[in-house]
């Protein structure tokens, strides 16, 4: 995972491994008492929701399963605290037809405002857009409405695996 430079002081949390629903549970308390002194109450729940749904995405749509429809996915989180603001990361691997499913969703993502963000979710919700896949595409959607930024990309390795990153910050108020 590429960590923009984070120092081991800005880093609160990280994790590379197997990811299933406890142990996001398990982690989710871990990373409210890492950083409730050093962030305030709001960002913390909006840090919460978005690191929740990343490590969802990690569990439905990783590559390394040891079953298809396992509920354990493989790969690497982490939240650091930089220049007031919560950087939460997260990487994983994917095959082709989802990291094309990833791409047209994200980049119709990245260039809608709060109020457009929050109308498809409702649509969502709704059931009036077609979805692919399991979830809907709610998670992705409630990163990009959360989030102050988002950012993502892909890379492939020399084995030609396709990695996915995806970095959401939050901005503390001033």
């Amino acid at each position: 995972m590429k960590v923009d430079n984070l120092t081991e002081e800005e880093i609160c949390f990280s994790y590379s491994g197997s990811l299933r629903q406890e142990l996001l549970e398990e982690q989710s308390e871990i990373i409210k008492a890492r950083i409730r002194s050093d962030v305030p109450p709001a960002c913390m729940t909006r840090c919460q929701t978005v690191y929740i749904e990343m490590v969802q995405n990690i569990i439905r749509y990783s590559l390394m399963k040891k079953e298809k429809d396992s509920e354990t996915g493989e790969g690497a989180v982490l939240i650091a605290i930089r220049d007031k603001s919560l950087v939460i990361m997260a990487e994983n691997r994917v095959d082709a037809y989802h990291r094309a499913m990833l791409e047209e969703s994200l980049n119709r993502l990245m260039h809608l405002d709060k109020c457009a963000l929050s109308h498809l979710f409702r649509q969502q919700l709704r059931g009036k857009v077609h979805a692919k896949g399991r979830g809907a595409g709610l998670g992705l959607i409630e990163i990009f409405r959360i989030a102050d930024k988002v950012d993502y990309f892909f890379s492939t390795d020399e084995k030609k695996d396709i990695f996915f990153s995806m970095k959401a910050e939050i901005d503390f108020p001033d």
